[in-house]
């Protein structure tokens, strides 16, 4: 397993700057972990729950509430994938 964590930061705003701080983290399995993964059928456990990022409005936390997102950024986590 490789994990990468990197620490980012995001502006917004034309007059009144806001900075907003996060993590992004990347983990990538090798061959024998997504063996088990996939034998365990773990594909679609949830790990780790977040909540929305800070630079969201609150009309974009509903629209991607609706889909799922959260459900999709963790298989594409499990799977290895860039979401």
């Amino acid at each position: 397993m490789k994990v990468s964590i990197n620490h980012v930061q995001k502006s917004t705003g034309m007059i009144r700057k806001t900075t907003h701080h996060g993590v992004a983290v990347n983990v990538e399995f090798n061959s024998e972990e997504l063996a088990v993964i996939q034998e365990r059928q773990l594909e679609n456990d949830i790990v780790l729950e977040r909540g929305y990022p800070s630079d969201m409005s609150d009309a974009q936390i509903e629209k991607h509430a609706n889909k799922g997102l959260g459900s999709k950024l963790l298989k594409a986590a499990v799977s290895g994938r860039d979401s």
